[in-house]
């Protein structure tokens, strides 16, 4: 299916808007962690995720905008909802958006191979809160896929229909 939108600029909170889509990414709604990611990501172009292309470096910052999507899954749902709920310290949360980026995209690649009916095998996944991708998410490299935990404050009662939903209108969202 193809996904509808509306275009988006760096600035301000322009929200892209997704009827239905298929792509490389999903997002997962969750609340923003309160702890300081160890990761120094963050984009002057703001808003989104970046790559680099040839010739980058800290001087010369991720140039390409990869592209939002979002894509429907009742069992990513799942693990948005699993990731509401188990907010604990060192919870399933905790694993998917604390560490270091292998810790990180060991958690994602986990939560992923895990799903009872159809196990997704990403060679480079990584979740990353709303705030994450707000500020402008640096891809670490050119297989990553980003999914995107929306904020759990954004619904209430954790019900998958709340997540399915949530999901389609966060870029990239799980």
């Amino acid at each position: 299916m193809a996904s509808h939108t509306k275009s988006q600029s760096n600035s301000g909170f322009n929200r892209r808007f997704f009827l239905a889509g298929a792509a490389s990414g999903a997002m997962i709604p969750v609340a923003a962690s309160a702890a300081p990611n160890p990761m120094a990501h963050g984009h002057p172009g703001g808003r989104g995720i970046w790559k680099r292309k040839a010739g980058s470096s800290v001087a010369n910052p991720a140039d390409v905008k990869v592209a939002d999507v979002s894509y429907q899954n009742d069992e990513l749902a799942g693990l948005i909802v699993r990731a509401w709920k188990e907010d604990q310290p060192n919870g399933f949360r905790d694993s998917l958006l604390k560490g270091s980026y292998v810790q990180r995209m060991a958690a994602a690649q986990t939560a992923l191979q895990n799903l009872p009916l159809h196990p997704i095998n990403l060679a480079s996944p990584i979740v990353i809160t709303e705030d994450e991708y707000d500020a402008g998410w640096e891809a670490d490299n050119d297989d990553q896929i980003v999914f995107v935990l929306p904020n759990r404050s954004r619904q209430v009662g954790d019900l998958l229909e709340n997540a399915k939903l949530l999901m389609a209108a966060t870029p990239n969202g799980i």
